[in-house]
């Protein structure tokens, strides 16, 4: 056990300066740069900023009023709990590093401990050095783990947590008394579930799968193996209780975890993701931009581990795995082994499968039925990926035994080739302010709207996330953030002001209580476009700035929930909600030709429409026009469950009725029309009985100024 704990801690330098070396401008500049550029990690940077500049912790944090202004975010802070092992890293590091260079700390120990702890795993499964090496560096420089590391993905680098749950339950398999280690690998559960709820999932998996291979292994030890895994699974759940508790006490934003079903489609794995070399290695080069873009489109852009793993992983299964001379327990590994591998590759594929025209459906299109919590399946892969390290590092075993040591090592200097990044590694600096961030810094007070806005235009995306991060330095609340959690107003408020050519978006901006407007012509420059040229009775210029033009805004607000109901329909528009499809039923006549080219309908009584109204509506309002027969009638829409929803006197002269607005559910809902008194024939040349005569409704769906 010393001497495995020697070549642990020899193990933990190498990794670490192989890291450095990888990341050295981060790790010679820790307080100002991190990895690749704006992503999870500057939000992430900027949000424990926000905390602590309302004197908040991220596990106390209930609302953010600097992002989406003027009404801010609903946060919550059972998911900073329930994912509580990287705040409770960095919250406290940063009193002593600061914000940024202990955000760095903790992604390069999360890379540095992953190769470390598979190293453990390998080594104690009595492979030699080469073949320990392989397999940690196929684990830890994977494509998987360096998106996830450029990416920002704190939680996600921490990868360690699977080696060390495999040794774990590999120990208590060896062992006669196998309760204490089912007591530990049930709090690694625990602890995988606090690095993030993904790796949670996936640590449950892994116990599962590894538990059922025992049990088809070994028959005569099914009641011990089920006995461990109870264990393991109460001591789990005892040591989620803080999580559990967090849940129900702690209140922020509401929501069930609950994703659309489309996103299991979207981020589900591609099998070239496996295969295509990383976009961050010499060979990602050679990957196809088309590929490239398909692959960016889904979960996870990379779940490459070398195919050098692949080959050795295969070597194993159809060359070694019956030869004499393994190792200990050396054929319950690799079937284990194996196992992860085909079952985290199912798990990791989009709902349904497609091969050919035929979609099959795969475990997401299964789970999806009961929940959609889990969201990025394609995420198992980094299971598919601890699997053929260990199958490979098998083989790299197998082939230092058979031919030698000098073999072995060829292999790891094929997949160093294969699989090391560009060095050093992109980097971004944090500390480069911007002429207008810096400007606005001097000028404290007021919301500030930094344009263009996103749209759908990159160049605009990538400054909104370089303004999220730089809001630290300027402290302003910014309009232009644009965020999931922001609200349905306040969303459709920002999509209907990207453009100044739009008349209305001076009073959205005034109505917002915006004070600056920051025009950054460099990144129009970009774009191709001419920088706005801004009414002068609506902004005052007060800055020239280099690549940046400020305004006040000077445009009278007016009451935001009257803005939002007098222009519902349009701030519906903005956000692509569909107007409904309708369907005429019973109690009307056929549709007649009578003015302005559309349909007109006679109804005899109880005229009946249903409509299909799409998601994300909250109210629809319905337009039309009407004239009654031979005397004026009143005219009653009732809703789906028959409450009242209007009406209207409508007299023998065509007249507008709007009833609305009201609130409806997504799916179909059905309308009746009804007129007192009733029906009476038409005319001696039309004998057909009806009452009021209706041009074509139109349903038009509405922004609820409260949702």
């Amino acid at each position: 056990m010393t001497r495995s704990a020697g070549r642990f801690g020899i193990a933990v330098v190498v990794s670490a300066v192989l890291t450095a070396l990888w990341a050295w401008p981060v790790v010679t500049h820790p307080h100002t740069r991190i990895l690749n550029g704006p992503s999870d990690a500057t939000s992430t940077i900027r949000d424990y900023w926000y905390a602590g500049h309302v004197g908040k912790t991220p596990f106390t944090l209930k609302h953010d009023s600097f992002l989406a202004a003027p009404e801010g975010i609903e946060l919550s802070p059972a998911v900073q709990v329930a994912n509580g092992f990287q705040p409770a890293v960095i919250w406290p590091l940063r009193r002593w590093l600061g914000l940024v260079a202990a955000w760095n700390l903790f992604v390069l120990a999360g890379i540095v401990l992953t190769a470390s702890c598979t190293w453990l795993l390998l080594d104690c499964l009595g492979v030699g050095t080469p073949a320990a090496v392989f397999g940690s560096y196929a684990v830890a420089s994977s494509g998987y783990m360096l998106d996830k590391a450029f990416a920002g993905h704190g939680g996600l680098v921490h990868a360690w947590v699977f080696p060390l749950l495999v040794l774990t339950l590999l120990e208590q398999r060896r062992r006669a008394r196998r309760l204490p280690l089912a007591v530990l690998a049930g709090a690694i559960v625990a602890l995988a579930f606090y690095v993030h709820s993904y790796y949670g999932a996936f640590a449950v998996f892994t116990v599962v799968v590894f538990h059922l291979v025992e049990a088809a292994h070994d028959r005569t030890r099914r009641r011990a193996t089920l006995t461990s895994l109870g264990v393991a699974v109460a001591v789990m759940f005892a040591g989620l209780l803080p999580a559990l508790v967090a849940m129900r006490v702690l209140v922020g934003a509401p929501g069930n975890g609950a994703h659309p079903v489309a996103a299991l489609q979207q981020f589900g794995a591609r099998v070239e993701a496996y295969v295509a070399p990383a976009q961050w290695t010499p060979l990602g080069r050679v990957v196809p931009h088309r590929l490239r873009g398909h692959l960016d489109f889904s979960g996870e852009p990379s779940l490459y581990f070398g195919l050098s793993t692949l080959v050795f992983a295969a070597l194993y299964q159809f060359r070694f795995r019956k030869a004499p001379g393994g190792l200990r327990d050396e054929r319950f590994v690799a079937t284990f082994a194996l196992t992860l591998v085909i079952a985290a590759f199912v798990m990791s594929l989009p709902r349904l499968f497609s091969i050919g025209p035929i979609g099959l459906p795969t475990p997401a299109w299964f789970i999806g039925h009961f929940s959609t919590t889990i969201r990025v399946y394609a995420r198992f892969g980094v299971l598919v990926g601890l699997g053929l390290a260990i199958l490979a590092a098998l083989a790299v075993n197998r082939i230092a035994r058979t031919r030698g040591t000098a073999w072995a090592i060829a292999c790891v200097v094929v997949l160093v080739l294969e699989l090391t990044p560009t060095i050093p590694a992109a980097s971004w600096v944090t500390n480069r302010v911007p002429a207008a961030d810096r400007w606005l810094a001097a000028h404290p007070g007021g919301i500030a709207a930094i344009y263009p806005l996103v749209g759908d235009e990159p160049a605009a995306a990538r400054l909104q996330g370089r303004e999220y991060y730089f809001q630290r330095f300027h402290g302003h609340p910014l309009f232009s953030a644009i965020v999931p959690a922001m609200s349905r107003v306040a969303l459709a408020l920002h999509e209907a002001a990207q453009y100044f050519s739009d008349d209305e978006t001076a009073n959205i901006l005034a109505t917002e209580h915006v004070r600056y407007v920051v025009l950054r012509e460099d990144v129009y420059r970009e774009l191709g476009q001419a920088t706005p040229t801004l009414s002068k009775t609506d902004f005052r210029l007060v800055a020239t700035l280099p690549d940046a033009l400020v305004y006040r805004v000077l445009t009278k607000p007016q009451d935001r929930a009257d803005y939002v109901r007098t222009h519902a329909a349009r701030l519906a528009s903005a956000i692509g909600i569909e107007s409904p499809v309708d369907h005429f039923g019973s109690g009307f006549y056929g549709a007649e030709t009578y003015k302005f080219n559309t349909p007109w309908r006679w109804m005899s009584q109880d005229a009946k429409i249903t409509v299909d109204v799409p998601d994300h509506v909250g109210q629809l309002q319905l337009q039309t026009l009407a004239f009654s027969n031979a005397a004026p009638r009143m005219l009653t829409l009732y809703g789906p469950d028959r409450k009242v929803l209007g009406r209207f006197n409508v007299p023998t002269a065509m007249t507008p009725l709007t009833f609305g607005p009201f609130d409806v559910a997504p799916g179909k809902a059905t309308f009746t029309f009804t007129a007192t008194p009733g029906p009476s024939v038409l005319s001696t040349s039309d004998p057909r009985s009806a009452s009021v005569y209706l041009n074509q409704p139109v349903f038009t769906p509405l922004i609820d100024p409260n949702s």
